[in-house]
């Protein structure tokens, strides 16, 4: 009786000391590479089964017997789940969840078991697809502001600026797209009494947002880098295409462009009015005239949406009083590298990255440089708009895990490096590096991300201070000049993916440090929980160590005294035939006989 009270208070104090330590959050970005953590004492032989708990338990991931299970995974999983194999006997049991769904939100149980020692931890995962770009045009007197793709469901909101007291009355939709995002798009009316303003659109969801600016004369956003007659625009903004003419008061403006040997109607106006009903069906709602920045006359052309098909040469046709122009310009399209995904299963390492133009090069290089070469040339792929997508694969020996390899992305306009590094820490305080180069981490602007999204520290190019975050600021110690994050009282809970990215004229150095913490309990830790929920736990095991010591007790006074009513009839009973042996015995007895 006394093992069995013993074994329940010990089992109840498991359980407390789980509950009090609690679940594990963790923000992953839709479409992108999701650690979720979990850890164990560590040994050989290990299982673990990780679990979605939904209203149906869907099974995530299992392994036993040294391998993999994967047989009766759930069918959303299949593909996109792997653990890092190589840490299981240090105790690493957290799982990488690739191109994160919407409905991978939820929580998750991570069950292990060493030696019939086994363990459960709890992780929650939030999804978040964050703003990712916002499109702002103007046709006629309306002002349009759209942003695609983003959750949880965003808000917009319209400012101007200069502040005139100008009340924007907007009408604004929200709507649901497929895979569980959210489209919104809002309007203005634009008043020619209010020339001058700029009208600021920002799209915003749960991890941040962005800003778009229109103005009635330029917009402020549009990309672009002037070369004589030539005119480089990016992919999918606005673009200015000049037109000189410096006369007066142009009465005709035809724009027309040159393609695969064809001449399109791109724009057209005349007797003050525009004329679109000859206009080519490719350019349908993606034109108007603004004013040329040099003549201050209404004929250069605005393109919106900019399309690679819309590169090639562009004639702008004018007339005033009979008298006819003509002017050329050459557009040139540029995609830039946005981001680069690096993946690892195995031994193999993969890199890819996609919407780019014109076609890419992909490189990979290591630190300190070695003989490592990749699997084949890249393999590159074009889609119907055009862009080029990339991929290469880099196969790592036992003897190569020493090694920090990069891979680099480049195209005419832009490049982008990415470098990761798997770390598993066993402390509360650590320094993560940003990158492996020499260079000042102040010739560049500077983000460090969390899970690749949350922001911890930002540094603007040249700046004196850091902007960090409220959330991180009892975390942040400090940024090295060179750009390593230097962090403090860290917990089990804060693993992750840590991104440092640095960027200098559109280029980018991206660092992305995926790290399992781990740590004995301290007293820091036990100071963590709230004294609410510390009262509760010491009440119930207090109250738990009476009852089990009263019911030792109780038995082990039984033991030393017997029934007490089992006692009393033994004892009548003995009486009983003492008194029957004296009287058989007595003289008195015997002559009565």
């Amino acid at each position: 009786m006394a093992r069995i009270g013993r074994l329940a208070f010990l089992e109840v104090l498991t359980l407390l000391w789980t509950l009090s330590r609690g679940d594990t959050d963790v923000l992953c970005v839709f479409m992108e590479s999701c650690m979720l953590p979990c850890s164990f004492r560590g040994g050989s032989d290990v299982i673990i089964h990780w679990t979605q708990m939904k209203t149906r338990q869907s099974f995530v991931h299992a392994y036993y017997i040294n391998q993999n299970v994967l047989a009766h995974q759930d069918q959303r999983f299949r593909g996109r789940t792997s653990l890092f194999e190589e840490q299981l006997s240090a105790g690493n049991a957290s799982l990488l969840l690739r191109e994160v769904q919407i409905q991978d939100q939820g929580r998750y149980k991570c069950f292990t078991d060493v030696f019939h020692a086994n363990e459960d931890s709890f992780v929650n995962v939030k999804v978040d697809a964050p703003v990712r770009e916002v499109h702002i045009q103007q046709e006629g007197e309306r002002i349009t502001c759209s942003s695609e793709g983003i959750y949880p469901e965003p808000n917009l909101t319209w400012t101007a600026s200069p502040s005139s007291g100008v009340k924007l009355r907007s009408t604004t939709i929200v709507q649901p797209s497929q895979r569980e995002l959210y489209n919104i798009s809002s309007s203005v009316t634009h008043s020619p009494s209010d020339a001058g303003l700029v009208y600021n659109c920002t799209v915003s969801s749960a991890s941040g947002g962005k800003t778009a600016s229109l103005s009635s004369r330029l917009k402020s956003s549009e990309q672009r880098h002037r070369s004589g007659g030539e005119e480089t625009c990016v992919f999918n903004a606005s673009c200015i295409l000049p037109c000189g003419e410096e006369a007066d008061d142009v009465e005709v403006i035809h724009w027309h462009h040159f393609y695969e040997e064809k001449k399109y109607i791109v724009h057209s106006y005349f007797k003050k009015v525009d004329h679109l009903e000859n206009q080519d069906r490719r350019y349908k709602n993606r034109t108007s005239l603004v004013e040329d920045r040099n003549t201050k006359r209404r004929t250069s052309l605005r393109l919106m949406r900019v399309q690679i098909r819309d590169q090639g040469r562009y004639e702008c046709y004018t007339s005033n009083s009979g008298k006819p122009s003509k002017s050329y310009v050459t557009l040139h399209v540029d995609a830039p590298v946005d981001s680069v995904s690096v993946r690892r299963e195995g031994n193999s390492t993969t890199c890819s990255a996609e919407g780019i133009y014109p076609q890419p090069q992909l490189t990979w290089s290591t630190e300190p440089p070695s003989n490592v070469t990749p699997r084949g040339d890249p393999a590159v792929q074009q889609t119907e708009d055009q862009l080029y997508s990339i991929t290469s694969s880099l196969t790592l020996s036992d003897g190569d895990r020493s090694l920090s390899y990069s891979c680099n992305v480049s195209t005419r306009s832009n490049w982008r490096k990415v470098t990761p590094r798997q770390y598993f820490y066993n402390g509360t305080n650590i320094e993560i590096p940003c990158r492996a180069s020499s260079a000042s981490s102040q010739d560049f602007s500077l983000i460090w991300r969390y899970n690749r999204s949350e922001i911890i520290v930002s540094r603007t190019l040249h700046s004196v201070a850091d902007n960090v975050s409220d959330q991180w600021k009892q975390q942040v110690k400090e940024v090295s000049e060179s750009g390593n994050l230097i962090l403090q009282n860290l917990t089990p809970q804060q693993g992750g993916i840590y991104t440092c990215e640095l960027r200098q004229a559109g280029n980018g150095l991206v660092t992305e440090n995926w790290m399992l913490i781990t740590q004995t309990p301290t007293r820091q830790s036990e100071r963590s929980v709230s004294p609410k929920v510390r009262g509760i736990v010491v009440a119930v095991v207090l109250l738990i160590y009476i009852t089990v010591v009263g019911l030792i007790i109780s038995q082990t006074i039984c033991k030393t005294r017997g029934n007490p009513s089992t006692d009393s009839v033994h004892g009548v009973r003995d009486r009983r035939r003492s008194a029957e042996s004296e009287n058989s015995s007595s003289p008195e007895a015997t002559s009565m006989v």
